[in-house]
């Protein structure tokens, strides 16, 4: 407890802590003079007193770059290093063995060129010879590289497990692509032992604009977001040079492709190749295609000072690069030119007979937008038509052909697009892989995980809570290795501790992803299973469920499942259903006020998320009508790419007759679900993880206006520094 005379923190309406000194204490009133004036504190109790004031470190904090070497670590103190750090140009800042990293948002030259190679290289070489009398290199992410480079080499002689993986975490605009190229860049040039960039350094480092370029996006929080994540590994010979490498990548966000928020934008590549104006058959305008009509950032809308028309002469070098030639080249954005063209069809209703549904067709004035996508895509203009507007079904044995309204007749257009673009992507990333890969003997891998953060915004969706699940099992690994091994070392050595309250998350995970035991643990023995115990399945199979039910329905009433699920109706009972089933958990939350708005949150280790479950079968399940898939297996597109992803999902080969199964039928359906399917790889991720030694690197955003010089501190509160 701080005593008179003392200096401490005080809690700050705006800037969350104030600096002060102590006057007296009594009992549970602590009188104060800060730079306000002086104040008297009283607090209910000794805990909250201690909540409330913290005491000060003293002397130069700037140079203190290693957090865990202060007499008092907490909150305020880690805000004041942070802060006192970066006003004097100091972005990086050590907490043991964890690397904080502050996006500057601007351009810091020095600190990443070839003198700030040099001599991370010269401090990491000392380091491995003499380990006990070298200097400690200060922090920086080169330092963290070359720890992991180290650490792989002096392994390969050992026993330790050799293979290394650098995790890079942050929310969205805190820097983590940047700081992962900073990282490949380091450790490609570490391997050469010297000398330039060239052959598989090279064509490993420009992967980077070509996925950036078609899976990144400016958001509100970030002028070049990566809307997808990405496992990198670069496999190392017993010399400890660079011999392959290999990408994943998870999650792309293809909803973006239908729909922009106001002041964002779609994927780059659209913008820039637009910019360009240098490809046969791209329109000339940019509103009318939903691919990027949504906000009025269009072309050169980056605040970045970023300039769309040179981010494309960037991309088509780095696909020259990775040895596409330039008919592979030309294929890919006449691909792209086919999506955004599909992405300006209009639809209008269609009037027939007394006896006949009213359906739809392409609008008369979008017409040549969908002859233009046909003779991309090397298709009948009224096959694709066709395709759009028309469902054939087949119901108790009676084949039927359902005339779609205009609405549906636009999300079969959606859907078209989105697993043309899926496609295209992943070919893409194949490209990638099909120019890093070689035939050769490797002994040790290091790893670097470039995934999202953790996401809230106005309105979340299913997106945001496959995202918030991947941090949640990230934060998982990261409490088990960093808090719980070092106690059980302490332990091991006989060394007397303190028990760390550590945010252990394991309950919000069973939620998520389900538990054999209950979620929350019945007070009382029971002879039976409690109602959580048998619904202990989690909210991703109760969704996956759900899927099973909706196409059920589909099928009964001969429409579509996706309209189905589009509608009202189909978010109240799936918000119903959720309600009824996790209600009772302490991590699950959901009022007469959400369950109106087909609402629900959830609190997460960061803090509770409210997510909206309109959508959320339509996006699990992730259905291509199969006249389109059929048709996507005629064109040149099917030639030119691999659809196997985008055509594996029609409904027809994905929920067989839509009516409910259990067993294992249920089972092999579950694992065709977008969850299913993202749950599963996540899965193997962390098992390849688990075998290495990590290394961490949190990045922090400083401030939401993205501008140099400014941290604020609730900013970095809610990053949960």
């Amino acid at each position: 407890m701080a005593q008179p005379g003392e200096r401490v923190w005080i809690r700050h309406a705006s800037e969350v802590w104030e600096p002060a000194v102590v006057d007296a204490v009594d009992g549970l009133s602590v009188q104060v003079h800060a730079v306000g004036g002086a104040r008297e504190l009283t607090f209910k109790d000794t805990a909250t007193l201690e909540d409330g004031v913290k005491r000060r470190n003293e002397g130069d904090i700037a140079t203190v770059d290693d957090l865990v070497r202060l007499p008092f670590l907490h909150e305020p103190a880690i805000l004041h290093v942070l802060r006192s750090r970066a006003r004097a140009g100091l972005i990086y800042t050590n907490v043991g063995a964890i690397l904080l990293a502050v996006n500057p948002f601007k351009r810091l030259t020095s600190l990443y060129d070839k003198d700030a190679v040099e001599t991370q290289r010269t401090a990491g070489a000392l380091r491995a010879a003499d380990p006990e009398s070298a200097a400690q290199p200060p922090p920086h992410c080169f330092a963290v590289a070359d720890q992991a480079y180290r650490q792989m080499r002096s392994a390969l002689t050992g026993r330790k497990p050799a293979d290394q993986a650098i995790l890079i975490s942050g929310e969205s605009g805190a820097g983590k692509t940047e700081t992962t190229k900073f990282v490949m860049r380091y450790l490609a040039g570490l391997s050469l032992q010297g000398g330039s960039l060239q052959g598989l350094e090279a064509r490993v480092l420009q992967t980077n604009p070509v996925l950036e370029g078609f899976g990144n996006a400016r958001t509100l929080r970030n002028d070049n977001s990566s809307r997808f994540g990405k496992w990198i590994s670069l496999d190392f010979d017993d010399r400890g040079r660079l011999a392959r490498a290999g990408l994943r990548t998870y999650l792309l966000e293809k909803v973006r492709l239908v729909r922009q928020t106001e002041g964002e934008r779609g994927f780059h590549v659209f913008y820039e190749a637009l910019a360009s104006r240098q490809l046969k058959n791209w329109p000339s305008s940019e509103s009318e295609s939903v691919c990027v009509s949504g906000s009025s950032r269009g072309v050169d809308g980056r605040d970045d000072g970023v300039l769309d028309a040179d981010s494309f002469e960037e991309r088509v070098r780095a696909l020259t690069t990775l040895g596409l030639d330039q008919d592979g080249i030309n294929k890919a954005f006449s691909t792209l030119a086919a999506v955004l063209h599909l992405g300006a069809v209009r639809f209008v209703k269609e009037h027939k007979g007394a006896t006949q549904d009213s359906g739809s067709s392409v609008d008369p004035s979008t017409k040549h937008r969908l002859n233009q996508a046909s003779e991309a895509l090397k298709v009948d203009p009224t096959a694709l038509e066709t395709a759009l507007c028309r469902r054939n079904v087949t119901t108790a044995g009676e084949s039927l052909e359902l005339h779609l309204p205009p609405d549906a007749a636009a999300r079969s257009r959606d859907a078209l697009l989105k697993a043309i673009y899926g496609a295209l992507f992943d070919d893409l990333v194949r490209s990638c892989n099909r120019a890093l890969q070689a035939d050769v003997p490797t002994s040790a891998s290091i790893g670097l995980l470039d995934i999202f953060g953790f996401e809230v915004f106005a309105t979340n969706s299913f997106e945001q809570l496959l995202i918030n699940y991947t941090n949640e099992r990230l934060q998982a690994h990261f409490n088990n290795f960093v808090f719980e091994n070092e106690q059980r070392l302490y332990a091991s050595e006989g060394l007397e501790w303190d028990a760390v309250d550590f945010p252990d998350n394991t309950q919000v995970l069973a939620l998520i992803e389900g538990s054999k035991k209950s979620l929350t643990p019945s007070k009382t023995r029971q002879t039976l299973p409690s109602v959580q115990q048998q619904a202990a399945i989690g909210l991703l199979a109760t969704i996956d469920d759900e899927c099973l039910l909706v196409a059920g329905r589909a099928d009964a009433e001969t429409s579509d499942a996706v309209t189905d699920d589009l509608d009202e109706r189909s978010a109240r009972i799936l918000g119903e259903r959720l309600k009824k089933t996790f209600i009772n958990e302490a991590r699950y939350a959901c009022d007469a006020k959400q369950e109106r708005g087909a609402l629900f949150s959830v609190h997460h280790y960061a803090g509770p998320v409210e997510y909206s479950v309109r959508g959320f079968v339509a996006k699990n399940m992730d259905t291509l009508a199969p006249d389109a898939s059929k048709l996507l297996a005629t064109s040149s597109f099917a030639n030119a790419f691999d659809t196997s992803s985008a055509t594996s999902l029609s409904p027809e080969r994905k929920w067989g007759s839509g009516r409910r199964v259990t067993g294992r039928r249920a089972s092999s359906l579950a694992t065709t679900t977008v969850a299913q399917r993202f749950r599963t790889s996540l899965g193997a991720l962390l098992v390849e993880i688990r075998a290495t030694c990590p290394h961490f690197i949190r990045c922090l955003k400083p401030n939401d206006a993205n501008v140099p010089d400014v941290l604020e501190a609730p900013r970095l509160v809610q990053d949960r520094i």
